[in-house]
């Protein structure tokens, strides 16, 4: 079901039916943009925090601009799961000065041309997007609207003494000399219009009431028996009822944190980021703290494309786990169970229409692939609800998929199995001009390395046999001069007194933790070509052969371009170069 600005408040209620009565909730999100900047590049060795901080750089600075939910409710007397999506065109609209509400986002052209090619409207998204805010900019702005009362009085200065005088004559006069039930005083400045609201609320309390205009301030006579309904009341009024609309999308939000339902999504780190941060609070300082906010708000959370790596049996019948294939390969043998339908009324995307990149129909596919997964991993029978309590559901709650890292997952409810990295060691201090086959070259007796570059005068180098990991520490003792080599402590600080990177160089030196960096042509792309592997054996190998087999080209592929489905083109025709994930 499409919903916008115009039918959602009378679609609201249905919203909230489905999302209280279902059994869980699958979501999908589609940004202004997903990229990171040059010196936040995906390392392979990332720690969670360091992880948390570059996405959350990306989180703060794109828009959601459409999201799509798919309530999902067994019905044990058909003997199928029943499906209700809906797609909510969202769009931050500013509403009244007073709030405060401008707000400024990025776009990246990449992410634009892509939602253009497939069919994303931009005039409706600005025309007829929902508004939203979020909790924290809706309390923030309550609790200004109470200082309306409380507003320091305007100081009349020489200037405007007269012209004050001249309009309270003329409201006396009115007043005592005649039975008219209203009158007006034009003014166009809106200083003079405060001052009047101001002044006859002094001078005649109880007696007028004031309202602006276009063109000036119009009075109103009080009755005995009528409440002095003055100035700051009725634009009190009047701005908590706009504020009540700005709130929008924000609604379905509440409605889903108090239902407190499983939440299912695919590759979903980035969708969780956006929610958290547009509608519920900022993002917060670190990923411990990050954790703690989800499990308030979605207790219950599970990311298919972690489900599509973790079972042996769904790892030899999905081929590529990106959304799109992902679905292709769940419609087929052997996924049968558990039965689905869509609801009556919800049937846009029945008959085999597809709408990839539409978050309604994305929503959808994740959670009917979501569905089939747990239906073939627990060997359930076609007109069966699925197990919330079996093995693999339990492994596989509120754990997020991490793309081109060794730590097999991020846990939302735990902590993370951070790999043995006892193999890492951290090179410096030698020529800017060596180069892979010089580092391979000099420590050949290491046997089969990783080389990760960071600078041009310093690199990590992975020892993938650690029987090796000894002969690689009485290299940190060696007294050459050319190099210096330390087992990694977990940073990319440089030793002191080492060359820099050139401060023109657009990825500065590695002098913070948080930021993996390189010059231009050592980490431009997923998995640089600087990184050289011998045997696929170690975890860290392992694990960036996973990526590769998962991504088309890799070379060519830049971090900021992953996405849930492959790209396609105007005419449909697929782009294999490209991926979304």
């Amino acid at each position: 079901m499409e919903v916008v600005q115009s039918n959602f408040e009378e679609v609201l209620d249905s919203v909230r039916e489905a999302i209280e009565n279902a059994d869980f909730i699958a979501v999908d999100t589609e940004f202004t943009g997903l990229g990171l900047t040059p010196n936040e590049r995906l390392s392979l060795l990332d720690t969670p925090q360091e992880r948390y901080l570059k996405h959350r750089s990306a989180a703060r600075l794109f828009e959601p601009i459409q999201i799509g939910l798919a309530a999902f409710k067994w019905d044990a007397e058909q003997g199928v799961y029943m499906s209700k999506p809906f797609n909510f065109n969202i769009y931050p609209r500013t509403g009244n000065k007073f709030f405060g509400l401008d707000r400024t986002f990025c776009v990246q052209i990449s992410s634009l041309e892509f939602l253009e090619g497939n069919g994303f409207d931009f005039n409706k998204w600005i025309r007829e997007g929902i508004p939203f805010v979020s909790i924290t900019e809706e309390a923030a702005i309550r609790k200004k609207l109470e200082t309306i009362n409380t507003e320091s009085d305007i100081v009349i200065d020489e200037k405007n003494t007269e012209y004050v005088k001249d309009f309270i004559e003329s409201v006396q006069k009115w007043l005592c000399e005649t039975t008219d039930e209203s009158y007006s005083i034009s003014t166009s400045n809106s200083f003079h219009k405060r001052l009047i609201h101001q002044e006859i609320k002094k001078q005649f309390p109880g007696q007028v009431s004031t309202e602006s205009t276009k063109s000036g301030v119009n009075l109103k006579r009080l009755q005995a028996n009528q409440k002095d309904s003055s100035h700051t009341e009725s634009r009190q009024a009047l701005l908590k009822a706009e504020l009540d609309l700005l709130v929008g999308f924000r609604k379905v939000i509440d409605i889903m944190v108090a239902a407190q339902k499983p939440i299912v999504g695919h590759n979903m780190s980035l969708d969780l980021f956006h929610i958290i941060h547009r509608f519920i609070q900022p993002l917060p300082d670190t990923w411990e703290e990050y954790k703690d906010i989800v499990n308030r708000n979605f207790p219950s959370v599970f990311d298919t494309k972690f489900m599509a790596i973790s079972n042996k049996n769904l790892q030899t019948a999905i081929i590529n786990t990106t959304l799109g294939n992902l679905y292709d390969s769940i419609l087929k043998e052997p996924f049968d169970a558990p039965s689905i339908k869509l609801a009556m009324g919800f049937d846009s995307y029945a008959n085999d229409v597809r709408e990839l990149h539409k978050a309604g129909f994305d929503a959808y596919i994740s959670g009917v692939s979501f569905l089939k997964m747990l239906g073939l991993v627990d060997s359930l029978p076609v007109s069966t609800s699925i197990d919330w309590t079996s093995d693999f559901s339990l492994h596989c709650k509120n754990k997020l998929y991490i793309m081109y890292s060794d730590i097999p997952f991020l846990n939302l409810s735990g902590i993370e199995e951070i790999p043995d990295r006892s193999n890492v060691f951290y090179l410096s201090e030698f020529l800017p001009t060596w180069k892979t086959r010089d580092i391979l070259n000099k420590f050949k007796e290491f046997g089969g390395i990783t080389v990760k570059w960071i600078n041009d005068t310093s690199c990590l180098i992975i020892v993938r046999d650690r029987k090796m990991v000894t002969v690689a520490e009485r290299f940190c003792t060696s007294q050459d001069t050319d190099y210096k080599l330390r087992i990694w402590d977990g940073s990319h600080t440089q030793t002191p007194g080492s060359p820099k990177a050139s401060a023109s160089s657009p990825f500065l030196a590695a002098a913070n933790p948080d930021t993996d960096v390189s010059t231009s042509d050592k980490l431009s792309t997923l998995i640089s070509k600087k990184e050289v592997m011998a045997e696929p054996k170690s975890e860290i190998q392992s694990s960036v052969k996973r990526r590769r087999e998962e991504y088309t080209g890799t070379a060519s592929e830049p971090v900021h371009r992953m996405r849930k489905h492959k790209r396609v083109s105007k005419n449909g025709v697929q782009n294999d170069k490209c991926q979304m994930m």
